[in-house]
């Protein structure tokens, strides 16, 4: 049985749901280990196509990640991962990063009111 898919995106995406319908999305940061723990147990698929936050997720997760500059279509099958920088780069580009340079934040995607 294959494990469940994880996306990782750096913002929230509204052209990826598409058509439009009623959703109901809930947002819950995570720490560094919360998110490795569960990246450990699924198929990644890496959405980010800033190579800096890339390496390093690649070298936390011990895992072959590439940038990308596809376009996230959502899946209901789909778990859902932001990663970003902490604190906005406007302007520059960002090349020496740590983990603790990243937030981290679950995407839930629900059609029903929790």
């Amino acid at each position: 049985m294959a494990k469940p898919r994880l996306v990782l995106l750096n913002a929230f995406p509204l052209n990826a749901f598409t058509p439009f319908k009623l959703l109901y999305v809930i947002f819950q940061s995570m720490t560094p280990e919360e998110f490795r723990r569960t990246a450990l147990q699924r198929d990644i698929v890496c959405y980010i196509r800033h190579p800096g936050t890339v390496r390093v997720l690649a070298e936390y997760l011990n895992r072959d990640l590439k940038p990308s500059r596809d376009l996230y279509t959502y899946n209901p099958l789909d778990e859902i991962a932001i990663v970003t920088l902490r604190h906005a780069a406007r302007g520059k580009e960002v090349e020496e990063l740590s983990i603790e340079d990243l937030a981290f934040v679950w995407v839930i995607v629900t059609d029903r009111v929790a």
